[in-house]
């Protein structure tokens, strides 16, 4: 409109600019699963014929099976560090976006190409997933799990370009202090430590066994069990709504 009423004519096409904006580069994610991905399903809909002579609902909706396969959908992504990655972040802006995964790699596609390690995946912990070739050596995990947790399970191994946040001797996390708690993953801003997806149906809790110690309290982190000072006048009861250590310690008991 500016053009036109400047007087200009709008037939001519070598006065025209037209401004695109550049699309953004994205890193491979490479998925912690192998599920199959399925289309989503298709809502049934009655004809055009069939509906153009009335104001009837069109849409059948979806069968019952249809409506629970499209409820389990999965809505988390791949990646939970994808929304504010800083290794992404880093990459988009120093262009090194190519995938550290193709060996056809050449100088003028990638100006910072030099030696990967080549590191593999941890999936050995049953609730936390292990990617050394996303770790940036920020450390916040050897600091979390240090000085907040107390396990101490990870530290830096080696010097320079060869250097690893990771366990004593790269051992699995079965083979540390780990309490499982999953802060380490919480703090990690790059996705080289996730918590592992899973689907709890079922427990069974061996009272026998149960020294009292805490850990489990310390570790969990919606605060489902709680500890008190008298642990080991503590107790379990099933029909609980919860598992209160702290209510079951307090409980008067009968005497001999």
């Amino acid at each position: 409109m500016d053009y036109w009423l400047r007087g200009h004519d709008l037939d001519d096409p070598q006065v025209r600019r037209i401004v695109t904006e550049p699309q953004p580069n994205f890193l491979t994610i490479v998925p912690f699963t192998d599920d199959v991905k399925e289309p989503r399903a298709i809502m049934g809909k009655q004809e055009a014929d069939e509906r153009k002579g009335n104001f009837n609902e069109y849409e059948h909706g979806y069968t019952g099976d249809q409506a629970m396969a499209e409820a389990s959908r999965c809505l988390q992504c791949t990646c939970e560090a994808i929304g504010h990655c800083d290794l992404r972040e880093a990459a988009i802006e120093y262009e090194t976006t190519l995938n550290m995964a193709i060996d056809e790699r050449s100088i003028q596609d990638n100006p910072y190409v030099g030696v990967n390690h080549g590191y593999g995946r941890d999936e050995t912990h049953s609730f936390i997933l292990r990617d050394y070739s996303r770790c940036i050596d920020c450390g916040r995990c050897a600091q979390v799990c240090k000085e907040i947790v107390g396990a101490g399970c990870y530290d830096f191994i080696g010097k320079g370009f060869d250097s690893l946040v990771t366990t004593a001797d790269f051992v699995s996390l079965n083979e540390t202090p780990c309490v499982s708690c999953g802060r380490c993953a919480e703090t990690c801003p790059v996705g080289a430590l996730m918590p592992r997806p899973r689907i709890l149906e079922t427990y069974q809790l061996d009272v026998s066994r149960c020294i009292f110690c805490g850990i489990c309290a310390d570790a969990c982190p919606y605060d489902a069990l709680r500890c008190g000072p008298e642990f080991e006048f503590s107790e379990y009861q099933r029909d609980l709504p919860m598992l209160d250590i702290l209510e079951m310690s307090d409980r008067e008991r009968p005497t001999r």
